[in-house]
């Protein structure tokens, strides 16, 4: 599941860099944040340690995906599409 993992985000990386490349020079006014572009990580049902029925679910949300992550077995159970801005 890690080697998933990492795969995954390489190629997040790389298809940000593709487009970023594809572009050429950009203006400046194009490079500025959108609604879109933002990141959020939490634990599911608070910080099990602090919680102790809670899971060891770390749930993270961009304004593209969201998924979340079991991180005691290190299992993706939700990874899908945003549909609109999420904050």
């Amino acid at each position: 599941m890690r080697k998933a993992l990492l795969i995954l985000i390489a190629m997040l990386g790389c298809c940000v860099s593709h487009r970023a490349a594809s572009q050429g020079a950009l203006d400046p006014v194009a490079m500025m944040p959108r609604v879109a572009d933002y990141t959020q990580m939490w634990w599911a049902d608070g910080f099990p340690s602090h919680t102790p029925s809670a899971p060891w679910l770390r749930c993270v949300q961009t304004g593209s995906y969201a998924f979340a992550l079991n991180t005691e077995t290190m299992r993706v159970p939700h990874f899908g599409a945003v549909n609109g801005a999420g904050y």
